[in-house]
């Protein structure tokens, strides 16, 4: 089996997704196999390569174990991209695709279907004890009734895993929390991937329409189409789509998302009518003008595809460089489908340098009678998860998204560290952050120290230094420096377990069992004055008060003080020598050099 190359990012995933099958094993084998199964998420953005790791997986699982696989996708497109990629990541391995007449698949390691053919009639013929292991490809399907029944049918395997791009749902819950996928073990975002090089450099452009969809209802979180479609498939507000490419992407490949199929057509009928070569696509028109339009838009000899969803989910062109939302979204709907359309300009091919994403932003004016899920949406909101930027800081500014986010993230970090640093100032927050203390020493033995309500933080000694951050409600990430260097240790989908991993690697790493174990017995002693006269330097707070501390807590305190006041610095990282050295035949066990990647170093 030859090898290929993996991304840095992916082999860290790998790292994630290869620990899970291993706790799952072995929980089934310490069980008798009557454990339930390890259910969990894996997040990254649209374009990061998610159906390479998934084959990656599979074909280790088979090869290693004998596990046998079945892939879940929501359309018949990514089945047979699934496929044709598995012809290349997993030549070795046999692929069979369910049909109306194929439900045996005795022969071969991993089976892929559509949600849709998996449907109750399908599922009485297939024997769930045939696999070992389910993976649902965009997994923020999975709180619908109809993969509900599926995962319920195949509830006996020993892993089941999700892939999303958008882990929230329309109702605001996250796919990876208890109810479905029980933890997030991987996390990556827009803005990582685009900092370090992965995926394209993205623009954000509002066109303002004036007009106002007051009197667009809203039914179970989405505008109502038909209405949604008569009021903005108008000619004026097509020409304005027309007006925001020719001004900001002329000359661009772009895909526009229009509300229906109607609205597709008159939209392409505008570009066409202004020199800009467009064609409309959606999901039933016949397969032979379908493929002809594609052909056209592939030769660039058709600039914009207008489409009405179709485009939204598994269609991969990375020559794309501009996407124009004419939909409006509410926030519901607009948490989900946005990011998957942006996604579609986010992947790199040769000589493309940017990408334009687009949005014909109308006024949003809420009747009273809206609930909170229910208020149109922006191009911020959309971006708001992976970027975190609000409507005025994309306006203001012409720089990429991912640049402007990273500076928001620099500047809301010192903000918050001068805040934090103001809180030990007061003896009541100084109180309350030993509260906090307490209760972390509930489950874990040495002192870690919290440094705001996102960060808890390990000082060993020598520049070396443990923390444990919160970058989601599921998801804690463990991360180390060691001589310099930056190491990701490994998540927990709470800050107990992920305090269990962190407490694991420093155990085994020499960590200096009298000063930082919580049980020393000098941490009972009076403090002494030295102490005392530290802290009073880095907090100001009363003598009398600080006389009064255990000799451990004023050690806490000042290892905080000190902390937060430390400069920012830019930390050295290990040069990563293999940035595509990953091979299916030798899948990421180990950490070394991993992370590395999400803070821009790809040499």
């Amino acid at each position: 089996m030859a090898s290929f190359q993996l991304f840095p990012y992916q082999r860290e995933a790998l790292v994630s997704l290869w620990e899970a099958a291993r706790r799952a094993r072995k929980q089934n084998e310490e069980s008798g196999g009557k454990a339930p199964a390890i259910r969990a998420a894996c997040v990254q953005p649209t374009a990061a390569g998610k159906t390479v790791e998934i084959l990656c997986l599979v074909r280790e699982l088979s090869v290693r174990w004998g596990w046998r696989s079945l892939a879940i996708e929501p359309t018949r497109e990514l089945v047979s991209q699934t496929v044709k990629k598995a012809k290349r990541f997993a030549a070795d391995r046999k692929v069979g695709v369910v049909q109306r007449r194929r439900r045996k698949f005795d022969d071969c390691h991993l089976v892929v279907s559509t949600a849709g053919a998996l449907h109750k009639k399908a599922l009485a013929e297939i024997d769930p004890a045939e696999f070992q292991v389910i993976l649902v490809d965009e997994a923020h399907h999975g709180a619908a009734e109809s993969y509900e029944a599926i995962l319920a049918h195949f509830s006996g395997a020993l892993l089941i895993l999700g892939f999303t791009a958008t882990h929230i749902r329309g109702d605001g819950r996250s796919v990876g929390g208890a109810e479905h996928f029980h933890s997030i073990i991987v996390y990556q975002t827009i803005g990582q991937l685009t900092q370090a090089g992965y995926l394209c450099p993205a623009r954000g452009v509002y066109k303002h329409t004036g007009l106002t969809l007051e009197n667009v209802p809203i039914r179970g979180g989405e505008y109502d189409k038909t209405k949604l479609a008569h009021a903005v498939n108008t000619p004026e507000r097509n020409a304005m789509a027309v007006d925001a490419y020719l001004e900001h992407a002329r000359g661009r490949i772009g895909a526009a998302f229009a509300v229906n199929i109607d609205h597709a057509k008159d939209l392409a009928e505008a570009y066409n009518a202004r020199g800009v070569p467009a064609a409309a696509v959606w999901g039933r028109m016949d397969d032979k003008l379908y493929e002809k339009i594609m052909e056209d838009f592939s030769a660039s000899r058709i600039m914009v595809l207008c489409n009405a969803k179709l485009l939204s989910e598994g269609w991969d062109f990375p020559d794309l460089s501009v996407v124009i939302l004419t939909r409006p979204f509410t926030e519901a709907s607009g948490r989900v489908l946005g990011p998957q359309m942006i996604g579609r300009a986010l992947r790199t091919a040769e000589g493309k340098v940017d990408s334009v994403i687009i949005e014909l932003a109308d006024l949003a004016i809420l009747s009273g009678s809206r609930g909170p899920r229910e208020k149109p949406t922006t191009l911020a909101t959309l971006l708001e998860s992976s970027y975190g930027l609000s409507r005025a800081q994309i306006e203001k500014g012409d720089g990429y998204l991912h640049e402007q986010a990273r500076k928001k993230k620099v500047e809301d970090a010192w903000r918050e560290r001068i805040k934090l640093f103001q809180s030990l100032r007061t003896v009541e927050s100084v109180e309350q952050t030993f509260d906090v203390i307490e209760r972390v020493s509930q489950v874990s033995e040495f002192a870690w120290i919290p440094l705001g309500a996102a960060t808890y933080f390990m000082n060993i000694g020598e520049g070396r230094f443990c923390e444990v951050v919160k970058e989601h409600d599921n998801y804690f990430e463990v991360r180390a420096v060691e001589e310099s260097a930056l190491t990701f240790i490994g998540s927990g989908n709470d800050l107990k377990s992920a305090i269990a991993v962190a407490d694991v690697w420093l155990a085994s790493h020499g960590v200096n069992y009298c000063l930082q174990h919580r049980s020393a017995p000098w941490r009972q002693k009076e403090p002494t004055a030295s102490q005392v006269q530290a802290a009073r330097r880095l907090t100001g707070l009363p003598e009398k008060f600080l006389f009064t501390l255990r000799r451990g807590q004023l050690s806490d305190l000042i290892t905080s003080a000190t902390a937060l006041l430390l400069p920012f610095e830019e930390v050295k990282l290990p040069g990563d020598k293999g940035k595509g050295a990953g091979s299916v035949d030798a899948p990421p066990v180990g950490t070394e050099n991993l992370h590395v990647w999400q803070f821009g170093s790809n040499a």
